[in-house]
C-alpha cells in the first residue's frame, strides 16, 4: 500500500509540475465543461502514477533519474508556457540546430534557472522521501501482478487509436518525444526523391505576381460575396476584379488529405499522385521564378515536402499548438509576405494560414468580434449553436480583411490572387460540428479569385474565363491545372 501511495504521489508530481502548464487557461464555460478537462486531468495522472509504479521497482535511483528528467524538461516547458505562452514544437529543432549561444543565453534567465531547481527538487524529494518508508517484497505474486498491470496500462493510454494517447502526448512532457518524432518524419519525407511529373519551358508571361492563398476551414456558404445574409466580406466586396466560385467542393474534408490534392495533379481518379509527384511550386522553381511559402500553421508530414520546394521557406507560427490558447492570428504573415512580394517582380507566394481553424476564438482579435455573443469554452459539446456561428463568422471577417492587406500590396501591379480554402467546416448540420466530418458544409470549400486591373487589361480572356465559371460546380483537384495553364508554358 505505501509503494503504490508513493507511485500516486510521484505520479501527481510530475502532471502537477509539468502538465499542469497546459491546463493554466484553458477556457471552460460550465460544469460540463469542467468535467471534461477534469477527466483529461485525472487520465493523464494515472498515467503517470502507473509509470512510476514500474520505476519505483526498478530502484529509487532508477526512478529518480527519470523522475530529474521529467522535472527538467517540465520546469522549463512550463515556464515558457507560463510566461511566455510559448509550446515547443518540431520547428525548435531546427531553431536549436541554428541558434547562436548568445541567443541562448539571453534566453536564460534567474526566474528560470530557480523554477526548474525548484520543481527538479520537488520531484526527486518526492521519490527519495517516499522510499525511505517501505521495502518492496520482490518475491511477492502481488507485487509483479501490479507491475504488469501497471505495464499494460501505461502502454494502453500510448496507443495511437486510443482517445487519450493524443491529449496526453502532446502536452508537457511528452510533447518533446512527439515533436521530435514529428521532425524526423517530416526530414524523411523532405529528403524523399519525388519525379517531375511535368517538365516546363519558361513562363508564359513576364512580370506576373502569382499568390496563392491556402485557408483554413473557410466554408462557401458563409461568405458575404456568396450570398450570406450576414457581410462577412465588406473588404473584398468593394474590390474590382474578384470572382467568387460558390460550388467549388474537395472530397476530402481534412487538411493533411486536402492540401496534397490542391498542390499536385492528385484526384478522385489518381489520389497516389499526392505522395509521388511535386506541386506547381516546382514549376516556376523550373523556370527559374523566385518561389516563397510563407505559412501560419503546424507544418504537416503530408505536405512538408511541398513547402520546402520553395526557394524560401518562413514559418510565422512557432510555439503555437492545439493546446496552446493564446491567439494565434493571420496578420503574423503580413510582414513577411510585404518583404517577399516587394522583393520579386515576378514569382510566387503561397501563404497558409490558421484562418478558422477551432479553437474559433483564437483565430481573431478581440476588435474585430462583430458578432455576439461568442463562445467561452472549446469543449464543443457546452458551446451554444448561435455562439458557435458567431463565433465562425468573425473569423470569416478576419479572413476578409487580412487577403484584402495581401491585395492591397500587389494591387499597382500585373498580379493575381487565388484564394482557396482546404476545406470547409460543419456547423450543426445533423448535429455535426468542426471539420473531418461527411456533412455537405465541410465539402463546400470557399474558392475566390483576384485579377489586378493591369492584369485583367493585359489579359481581358482569363478574366472572363473566370467570370463564366463563377456558378460552375468546380473541385479543389483543378488547383495545380488553373496554375499551370495559366503561367507555365510545357516542354
Amino acid at each position: 500500500m505505501k509503494w503504490l501511495v508513493h507511485a500516486v504521489a510521484c505520479g501527481l508530481a510530475v502532471t502537477l509540475l509539468c502538465t499542469g502548464a497546459d491546463f493554466v487557461g484553458m477556457p471552460v464555460d460550465g460544469v460540463r465543461g469542467l468535467v471534461v478537462v477534469t477527466c483529461q486531468f485525472i487520465s493523464i495522472a494515472a498515467f503517470w502514477c502507473f509509470v512510476m509504479a514500474v520505476l519505483l521497482v526498478a530502484g529509487r535511483w532508477v526512478a529518480g533519474t527519470v523522475m530529474g528528467l521529467l522535472m527538467t524538461a517540465g520546469g522549463v516547458l512550463g515556464y515558457f508556457r507560463y510566461t511566455w505562452h510559448y509550446s515547443f514544437d518540431e520547428t525548435m529543432f531546427d531553431i536549436l540546430g541554428a541558434v547562436s549561444e548568445t541567443t541562448t543565453m539571453s534566453m536564460i534567465n534567474w526566474q528560470l534557472v530557480v523554477w526548474t531547481i525548484t520543481v527538479v527538487t520537488i520531484g526527486e524529494a518526492v521519490v527519495f522521501l517516499g522510499c525511505r518508508f517501505y521495502r518492496l517484497k520482490y518475491n511477492d505474486w502481488k507485487t509483479w501482478c501490479i507491475v504488469a498491470v501497471a505495464s499494460v496500462a501505461s502502454a494502453a493510454f500510448l496507443n495511437p487509436d486510443w482517445r487519450m494517447c493524443r491529449p496526453l502526448t502532446r502536452r508537457i512532457p511528452l510533447n518533446v518525444v512527439y515533436e521530435y518524432k514529428k521532425y524526423r518524419e517530416n526530414r524523411y519525407e523532405i529528403e524523399k526523391k519525388r519525379e517531375r511529373s511535368d517538365m516546363v519551358g519558361m513562363p508564359m508571361e513576364d512580370d506576373v505576381v502569382v499568390v496563392v492563398v491556402i485557408g483554413e476551414a473557410v466554408r462557401a456558404d458563409n461568405l458575404g460575396m456568396n450570398g450570406y445574409w450576414r457581410e462577412t466580406t465588406p473588404f473584398l466586396e468593394k474590390r474590382d476584379g474578384i470572382v467568387s466560385f460558390k460550388n467549388m467542393w474537395t472530397d476530402i474534408c481534412y487538411t493533411n488529405g486536402s492540401i496534397p490534392r490542391i498542390m499536385t495533379r492528385a484526384d478522385g481518379k489518381n489520389p497516389d499522385r499526392a505522395y509521388s509527384e511535386r506541386s506547381f511550386i516546382d514549376l516556376f522553381r523550373q523556370c527559374g521564378l523566385p518561389t516563397v511559402v510563407i505559412t501560419n500553421q503546424n507544418i504537416e508530414r503530408q505536405y512538408s515536402y511541398f513547402w520546402n520546394e520553395a526557394d524560401t521557406l518562413i514559418v510565422t507560427n512557432r510555439g503555437r499548438d492545439a493546446y496552446n490558447y493564446s491567439k494565434w492570428l493571420d496578420e503574423d504573415v503580413l510582414e513577411p509576405y510585404r518583404t517577399a512580394t516587394g522583393r520579386m517582380n515576378e514569382g510566387l507566394v503561397v501563404v497558409h494560414c490558421i484562418g478558422s481553424h477551432w479553437w474559433y476564438k483564437a483565430h481573431y482579435p478581440d476588435n474585430m468580434e462583430y458578432y455576439r455573443p461568442v463562445i467561452k469554452s472549446r469543449i464543443v459539446a457546452e458551446c451554444d449553436s448561435a455562439a458557435m456561428v458567431n463565433t465562425y463568422d468573425n473569423t470569416i471577417r478576419y479572413m476578409d480583411w487580412v487577403v484584402d492587406q495581401m491585395i492591397s500590396e500587389i494591387e499597382g501591379r500585373k498580379a493575381i490572387l487565388i484564394y482557396i480554402s482546404d476545406h470547409g467546416e460543419a456547423l450543426g448540420e445533423d448535429g455535426m460540428w468542426l471539420h473531418a466530418s461527411d456533412c455537405r458544409g465541410a465539402h463546400r470549400t470557399a474558392a475566390f479569385v483576384w485579377m489586378s486591373e493591369k492584369y485583367r487589361e493585359e489579359c481581358p480572356e482569363r478574366w472572363e474565363n473566370f467570370a463564366k465559371r463563377r456558378d460552375e460546380k468546380m473541385k479543389t483537384d483543378e488547383i495545380y491545372g488553373w496554375v499551370r495553364n495559366m503561367f507555365i508554358s510545357m516542354n
